[in-house]
């Protein structure tokens, strides 16, 4: 009797590990982007108030292949992608038009070429570059 009641627990734990890591293998949504945080001092950089709009993109995958799209400030962008072992993402193709972007639209052009290990949840996606030194947050639409 006390075995059943254990391998009950056991089996009940890997049935939900086993769906949450389901769902942490996709990108798809939509996603803004919320803000920029340095690693080594934590410093956090929001996005600035003065924006006619802000960037977001929309991530679309089958947990190993997919597809970018979306706006930044001022321009729309498109690309594709490639998940990995580890929670790696490979950009593999990016661009778009690029005419008249603030400061802030144009570090994610820097951010989005270099980036490495994503963490995701149901309302918050981080992006860490591949030098470990700058994270995006998303937040989902």
């Amino acid at each position: 009797m006390m075995k059943s009641f254990y391998l009950i627990i056991v089996m009940v734990w890997v049935f939900f590990s086993c769906t949450r890591e389901e769902n942490l293998s996709t990108l798809s949504g939509t996603w803004k982007l919320t803000a920029y945080q340095q690693i080594e001092t934590g410093a956090i950089d929001t996005e600035p108030s003065n924006l006619e709009r802000s960037i977001e993109i929309q991530f679309s995958d089958n947990g190993s292949t997919g597809t970018i799209s979306g706006h930044t400030v001022t321009n729309q962008i498109s690309g594709k992608y490639a998940l990995q072992a580890g929670n790696q993402i490979n950009v593999e193709s990016f661009g778009g038009t690029k005419v008249a972007e603030p400061a802030w639209g144009n570090r994610f052009w820097t951010a989005i070429y270099q980036a490495g290990i994503y963490q995701v949840n149901s309302t918050k996606l981080v992006i860490t570059n591949k030098l470990h030194t700058e994270k995006m947050i998303f937040q989902r639409k």
